[in-house]
């Protein structure tokens, strides 16, 4: 067996980190096993221990199997296990942080396998090491120069100093014990012989006034960082819901069941009652005369917080407001607004269904996600990048389970978007006091909530899905019920959006977002499906998608991701809209809101070649090789002939490594060329890789 010649780096067992492992870890998961060598370490110290593996590198965890109890083989990302929360007592990344685009991600999902009284290992590369820094350098210090590392992680995407690590582990959930040196001999010479100065070609490093700590961390190659899970605030939050009602007393009954048997989190509960005629105030007079009773009549945790009492001695948690007459949406929030009295109000419809830990979900979101300030779960309906295309179950049962498996399979990830729906939003007090009130110009409601959002994070805040919460809609209830015309009042609200874009602000100006770097593509592109006659619902969708792309192919890309984004929630099921989106996003450095929408399109129109490639391209882009391989090989199985395709599959082998891969797509590409094509350039360029290929194929050693 076969891998590549990179010295002894995927057969290090690394023992710097073996010695952390505490004595009585019975379970350890090896994140970036290799070639298994630490883990057979660890086993060999402790036979009746058991270490489970992840590995990218197909040839290393084929060795590794060897060794481990079990070695799963996949991106780190999106490698699922299937292992109980707290099942591991250890969780090492030896080789992995560096190399995961989104290594918070990949913390947060592992982070429920561990135990609590767990403990995390991780070496992470040091940004501030000086072999990073300029590889070209000589250090000043009187006496023999410090040995620097050769360093090993040149496939590194990330690298960290000692302030970011901290800040990586706590966002996800971690509090960080110890970062040490992973030379400490090297430190000791400095000790005894202080460098004074760091040449950098022609730049100077001064070392004279910074701490010891300050001056080592130039000299050392990779930090061990050693954590545990971060315990919950104790300290109790103050929810308010606030939930305005139009008629429909049924589903509003049915709402009040659900919301007490699955919310123990809340302070206040506040309804307003929008001019009902239909038995629904009588409905809320019951309920006021007997709502200790009611929640007392749900089975309710033994240490759950009650709903009878609110904090402040005198005041009751359940508050209705009654209106004469329907004054819309964001007029009816806007009353409850004025009454709340939480840290958090919880904005709601009346025709939802809630599962267990909705709340908690959408709070740890808020106190745990960067900026976090408006928070909303994922649906099964939603005209929004909340919606769910695969919550297809059937009855309240199958809701629950399913809202099981995201809680499982999703687990403290959040996706940062432009704007949240209003069916379920939950907001921060001092949001609500930088963003104001709802804007009561867009009536019964539809961009209300949008607008809401763009103010607030005009003045700093940050939007998110929960997307390991989920909650069901029916979506609409009211609506159809009072007879109103929704695509009317969708265009007519939009227009009103639309102007209110182009008045000047009143107090503050948005903070003009960072230009983005451009990310490499192996030819990203638009979907573009000629549309069949249009009704009023399909016209809508293609004025959108035209507005969004005259603004791309203009180069302002800010207005084409407006424009998207309203097409999307236009039309969560497009995945026309869902892939330009996609592709606009990337082009403003939005990754993971990119990734996101291109797999929505293939999870929507799993045989759409176009959207295919462009998730593949995105993938090698990303530096994720594996998964464009995948998606390459699914591309040719009907495109056998796509020379391009084949092309960047050959890349994706040579980037991976598989050097048998590369030659073998390589080769299938040149024998393509005739004679008469010797001379072109592709042509030309594909022997050239191909030698490259073979040669580095030659260089590999049989382990």
């Amino acid at each position: 067996m076969t891998i590549a010649a990179r010295g002894n780096f995927f057969t290090h067992d690394w023992p710097e980190l073996a010695g952390l492992v505490p004595e009585n870890a019975r379970l350890i998961l090896d994140v970036g096993c290799r070639a298994g060598a630490f883990g057979a370490r660890l086993k060999a110290s402790h036979p009746r221990r058991e270490v489970i593996g992840i590995e990218t590198h197909a040839a290393a965890a084929e060795i590794a199997r060897e060794h481990l109890n079990e070695v799963f083989v996949g991106p780190f990302e999106y490698t699922d296990l299937f292992y109980a929360d707290g099942h591991f007592d250890c969780i090492v990344y030896s080789d992995a942080l560096h190399r995961l685009a989104e290594p918070r991600q990949v913390l947060r999902r592992h982070r429920r396998m561990l135990a609590g009284d767990g403990v995390l290992l991780a070496r992470v590369p040091n940004r501030n090491y000086v072999q990073r820094l300029k590889r070209s350098l000589h250090v000043e210090d009187g006496g023999e120069t410090p040995p620097l590392q050769v360093l090993p992680d040149r496939d590194a995407l990330h690298a960290f100093t000692r302030e970011e690590i901290e800040a990586l582990f706590f966002e996800s959930g971690f509090e960080v014990e110890t970062i040490s040196p992973d030379n400490p001999e090297v430190l000791a010479q400095l000790h005894e012989r202080p460098a004074k100065k760091i040449v950098l070609d022609r730049t100077h490093i001064d070392l004279r006034g910074l701490s010891d700590q300050q001056i080592a961390d130039y000299f050392t190659p990779h930090f061990i960082v050693q954590a545990r899970r971060r315990a919950e605030p104790a300290a109790r939050r103050t929810v308010s819901a606030i939930i305005p009602v139009c008629n429909q007393v049924e589903v509003t009954r049915q709402f009040v069941d659900s919301l007490l048997d699955h919310t123990p989190e809340l302070h206040e509960v506040i309804f307003i009652d929008n001019g009902s005629n239909d038995g629904t105030s009588q409905f809320f007079d019951h309920l006021l005369e007997n709502w200790e009773a009611v929640v007392d009549s749900h089975e309710r945790p033994e240490d759950a917080a009650t709903l009878s009492r609110a904090e402040t001695p005198g005041d009751t948690a359940l508050r209705l407001i009654s209106n004469s007459r329907n004054i819309g949406m964001p007029g009816a929030l806007n009353q409850g607004l004025e009454s709340a009295t939480g840290q958090y109000v919880v904005v709601l419809h009346n025709d939802l269904l809630f599962t267990e830990g909705w709340l908690d979900g959408l709070l740890r979101c808020a106190e745990n996600a960067p900026g976090a300030a408006i928070v909303g779960p994922v649906t099964n309906h939603a005209t929004s990048m909340q919606a769910d295309p695969q919550a297809l179950y059937n009855d309240e049962e199958g809701m629950h389970d399913y809202a099981d498996h995201v809680a499982s399979e999703q687990d403290g990830e959040w996706l940062e978007v432009p704007a949240v729906s209003g069916f379920c939003m939950l907001i921060r007090r001092d949001a609500l006091d930088d963003a104001g009130s709802f804007d009561e110009r867009f009536g019964y409601g539809i961009f209300e909530d949008s607008d809401f959002c763009l103010r607030a994070r005009n003045a700093g805040h940050r939007v998110y899905v929960a997307s390991d919460t989920f909650v069901h809609h029916f979506g609409g209830l009211t609506f159809q019920a009072l007879g109103i015309d929704m695509p009317a009042l969708f265009k007519e609200n939009e227009q009103k959006f639309q102007a209110k874009l182009q008045e000047p602000p009143a107090e503050q100006t948005p903070k003009p977002a960072p230009e983005p770097e451009e990310p490499k593509s192996h030819g990203l592109a638009l979907v573009r499906d000629e549309p069949d006659e249009p009704e009023s619902y399909e016209s809508l969708l293609q004025a959108l998608l035209e507005r969004g792309r005259e603004a791309a192919q203009a180069g302002d890309f800010d207005a084409a991701f407006e424009a998207l984004i309203k097409a999307v929630e236009h039309a969560p099921t497009s995945p026309e809209a869902n892939n330009d989106l996609a592709w606009v996003s990337f082009r403003r450095g939005l990754v993971e809101q990119a990734e996101t929408h291109w797999k929505r399109a293939m999870q929507i129109e799993p045989a759409n070649m176009p959207v295919k490639r462009n998730l593949a391209d995105f993938y090698f882009s990303s530096e994720r090789f594996a998964d464009a391989i995948t998606l390459y090989e699914e591309l040719l199985i009907n495109r056998a002939a796509d020379f391009d395709v084949i092309d960047a599959l050959g890349d994706a082998y040579l980037e991976l490594h598989n050097y048998e891969g590369a030659v073998h797509a390589y080769e299938l590409l040149d024998q393509s060329f005739t004679p008469g094509n010797a001379n072109n350039p592709l042509a030309t360029q594909t022997k050239q890789k191909l030698q490259l290929a073979r040669k580095r194929q030659q260089e590999c050693i049989t382990v």
